[in-house]
């Protein structure tokens, strides 16, 4: 697996009204970049902290096997749980 690096514990608040169901949503998302074979610089991403949970801590982290699972359409999905390497 790719290595992910997170730089700093800062995080941002995402919030709004779903279009849909006119609810209110709120989450926050950390930056962080993955160390991709074949680029020659990490991707910047940002993960998605689940409910309450603390900004992850500065390091280098991997990402849990966990994390992988199959959605209802069949299809193999991602929701990154991460690991300190």
């Amino acid at each position: 697996m790719f290595k992910i690096e997170i730089k700093s514990t800062e995080t941002k608040l995402v919030q709004g009204t779903s279009q849909k169901s006119g609810k209110a949503y709120s989450f926050h998302t950390q930056q962080a970049y993955a160390h991709v074979e074949g680029k020659a610089y990490p991707v910047e991403f940002r993960i998605t902290l689940e409910n309450g949970a603390p900004s992850f801590s500065v390091g280098a982290y991997t990402i849990a096997p966990s994390s992988f699972y199959v959605d209802k359409f069949g299809n193999l999905s991602i929701s990154p749980k991460l690991v300190k390497a």
